[in-house]
This record gives structure tokens, sequence and C-alpha cells, in this order.
């Protein structure tokens, strides 16, 4: 697979079919993650899609004061940059490592190409239930995540 037998460890990138994860290996660089590093900031271009092997992203939205609100988190079961998959082209949060780890870092162009390749243009592709459902699963995720802070927000 890659010298290092046991990465990615991210479980959606294992959920892909041997075959698919190692044509996409070479797309991926592996990183380290320090405590408060702010992988992308809020209204920068979505140029990467950052998948966490350890530690925990946070998605966190900047008010115009430098206050922010963490509206997401992302552990080595998702990814960062979840809009990136829908066409996005800038990011509408910023990615902060609160628990440090390592990740696998693809651009967002790498990451594109291989979701058309894999799925013949289909955000999801069925014929890989786990993958699908790993896809799907991040997308609920931070859409809970986010109702329930906006909700906390006007009852807490």
């Amino acid at each position: 697979m890659n010298a290092i037998s046991n990465w990615p460890r991210n479980r959606l990138l294992l959920a892909l079919p041997s075959s698919d994860l190692q044509q996409l290996m070479p797309e991926l660089e592996r990183i380290r993650c320090e405590r408060e590093q702010i992988l992308m900031d809020a209204d920068s271009s979505l140029d990467h899609v950052f998948f966490p092997d350890s530690g925990v992203v946070s998605a966190v939205a900047v008010y115009a004061d430098g206050s922010i609100i963490e509206m997401a988190t992302i552990g080595r079961e998702g990814c960062t940059a979840v809009q990136a998959i829908f066409g996005a082209e800038s990011s509408s949060v910023r990615l902060l490592v609160q628990i440090p780890g390592g990740a696998a870092k693809m651009s967002r162009a790498a990451s594109r190409r291989q979701q058309y390749r894999v799925n013949n243009g289909r955000i999801f592709d069925a014929r890989v239930p786990n993958h699908a459902a790993g896809l799907f699963n991040t997308v609920k995720s931070s859409y809970t995540e986010n109702i329930q802070s906006h909700q906390c927000g006007r009852s807490c």
C-alpha cells in the first residue's frame, strides 16, 4: 500500500475498495496536526480536503469581533471541507485542530477527479456502500451539529 503500512487510518478512505485506495495514494500527503493549528481559514479558497487519521479538527464559525463558535468536530470517521464534495470553492468555516494527531491531505482538484473517476460523475457511489454511507454520515453529522448549535444559542 505505502511505505507506512498502517496508513491511512481514516475510515472514509479505508471504506474505499483497495484498488481505488491504491490509485488515490499518490494524491495523499501525510501531515502532522498540532493543537490550535489552522488548517484552513474561513472565506479562504477551499484548496484541500483533510482526512484525519487521529486527533480532532473543529469546524468553527468566525465572527467579526474575532470570536469563534464550534460548528462541527471531525475525527477519523470523516473528512473536512464537506462543501468541496458538493462543488464549493471557498470555505465557510475555519478548520482548527483541537486535539493533535495526523491527517491525509488531498487537493480539492484531486478529490474531484477521484470522485468523478470512481463514481462516474455522481457524488455518492452506490457500488461502495461503506464509502457512500460514510460520506452521508459526515454530512448528516455536520448538519445535525449545526442545528443543535443554533438551538442551543437560542435556549441555553
